[in-house]
Order: structure tokens, then sequence, then C-alpha cells
């Protein structure tokens, strides 16, 4: 019987002759089958678990996840509830140990994993799953892991898929909009962060060119925290434009390669959640002055 290793190794085999330029399409489709009958296996999770763990084949890597995908949304409920708990487990720890080192997609469908296991087992099997998220904002090394997180979250709880019940997709949506607070004021604050953490290189920064327009922030005091109500846009817009010794105006520099990702997928990730969250309610003149400031940034020619 061969080993875990061994059978590492075969399956690396395949996938590269599967991907390989001189192929045949009939030797393809032999690949294929023989994929398809091992994902279909009792036991096939543990296998895909070790092989994600051992291999640095991107090809291995993607169709195991592809695999336990499968698994979590077809044989779940299936599952003994100690294998869904390993299975749980080692994924998050994956995504954990190697989100900053593996490529993008790879990390993106770890985590997206991650999610599909909570939309069917949060909170009832899974009670500290937000928890964990939100505590990943904690650490310069994992922040931008939050965030994709959050919108991961986003996309696929807040319209989960059809197969899922009725009543349980609305308990999805209820969980879910009980977090959005949180989620709108953590964002922010990274957006905040980024801008504070530019703001010491002001002053030396050379005036800039008559011919372009300065980035203006109102001063805290300007800035509300209670829902918006009729006529507060305007009266904000107004105070962006006014010439009180309360307004506060400065030129970002350039952001660095980190605070630049943080503030694109914090953005990003409003985005998504405007969609679907009731804006009336939940949107503050603060959090927009945020979001107009990063605006006008990005409309800059410099």
């Amino acid at each position: 019987m061969a080993t875990d290793q061994e059978s590492l190794r075969a399956l690396e085999g395949l996938m590269n002759e599967f991907f390989g330029s001189l192929t045949t399409n009939p030797r393809k489709r032999d690949i294929e089958t023989i994929l398809g009958n091992f994902g279909q296996q009792r036991g096939a999770w543990k296998q895909c678990l070790y092989y994600v763990a051992h291999t640095h084949n991107s090809y291995v890597s993607m169709y195991c996840l592809t695999t336990l995908e499968n698994i979590i949304n077809k044989q779940w409920v299936g599952l003994m509830p100690e294998e869904r708990t390993e299975i749980r487990s080692t994924l998050y720890r994956f995504v954990l140990e190697n989100h900053k080192v593996a490529p993008y997609y790879i990390r993106n469908k770890l985590v997206k994993l991650v999610v599909d296991i909570a939309r069917l087992s949060w909170p009832h099997f899974y009670p500290d799953f937000f928890t964990n998220v939100l505590s990943l904002s904690r650490s310069p090394d994992t922040v931008v892991l939050c965030i994709v997180f959050l919108q991961t979250i986003s996309e696929e709880l807040a319209c989960p898929r059809e197969e899922l019940s009725y009543s349980r997709r609305t308990e999805l949506r209820r969980l879910l909009s009980q977090q959005v607070p949180t989620m709108l004021t953590l964002l922010s604050s990274l957006l905040e962060g980024v801008v504070e953490k530019h703001k010491n290189a002001v002053t030396a920064t050379p005036p800039p060119s008559p011919t372009h327009t300065h980035s203006q922030s109102p001063s805290r005091s300007a800035l509300s925290s209670s829902p918006i109500q009729t006529g507060t846009l305007s009266s904000m817009f107004d105070s962006l434009e006014s010439g009180t010794s309360t307004r506060m105006a400065f030129l970002l520099p350039p952001l660095d390669t980190e605070s630049e990702t943080i503030a694109l997928l914090s953005l990003n990730c409003l985005t998504h959640l405007f969609s679907w969250i009731p804006l009336s309610t939940l949107i503050t003149p603060h959090l927009l002055n945020t979001i107009f400031l990063f605006a006008s940034l990005g409309a800059d020619p410099q």
C-alpha cells in the first residue's frame, strides 16, 4: 500500500501531465476520471489536507482545495463531528500559517472554505468564527487577512446559496446584520489608520502647484456618529468647503505598498457591504468623510 508521500508524488505527476503541452485530450479525460473517482472516496478529505500541507505544486493545491470545497458543500452533514472539527481547524490553521507566502488565489480559496464551513455551522457548531476573524485585525501581520475574510463573509453569507433552507438563509442574514456595525467601524478605523500613518510626512511635502487641489478632512469635532438625517449631507459638504480654522487640510504622499493594499481591500469590502446593508440607518457622516477623502486621493493626478 502506497504511503501518503508516495501518493502525493503520484498526484503531482498526474497534475503536471494533465497541464503539460504534449498531453492528448483522451489522456486528459482519463486523468479527470481518476481524479474524480478519488474525490468521491470516503476519507478523501484527510488525504487532501495532507497533500495541501506538503506540496509546493499549485495545481495539486487547487485540486485538493476544490475537492474539499465539494466535500464541504455536498457531504458536510454526513461527516462525523470530529471529522468536521478537524477539517475546520486544519483549514483555519493553514490560512493563518500561509496567507503571506501563498499565492493570492490559494489564500482566497482557503478563506472561502473556512467561510463555507461557517455558512453551514455558525454559530451553533462554530461559535468563535466571527470572534476569530475580528481578532485578526489586532496584528499588522494579519490585518490584510482580516479584510479578505470580511469581504468573503459579506459575499457568501449575505446572499447564501439556494440549496440552504429558507430558514437558514434568513438566519444567516440576521446574524450577519448584527455584525455589520462592528465591520463598518473596523474598516473605517483601518482607513483612518492609513491616513494617520502618512500625515506626519506632510511637513516635508512641498507646496502644491496652484493647478492642483488639496485633499481636505473636517475636524474630528465636526464629525457625527449618528446615522445620516435629512440635510446632513449638504451640511457635511459645506464644512468641507468652508475656510474655518477647524478645517484640516493636508496632502498625502504616495501610499506605501502595505497601506495601499489595506486601503484598496477596505474600500472594496465597503463597496460590497453597501450593496446589501440598509444605508440609511448604518452609514454615518464620519464614515462618508473617510471614504470621500480616499476618493479625492484617487482623483488627484499626483
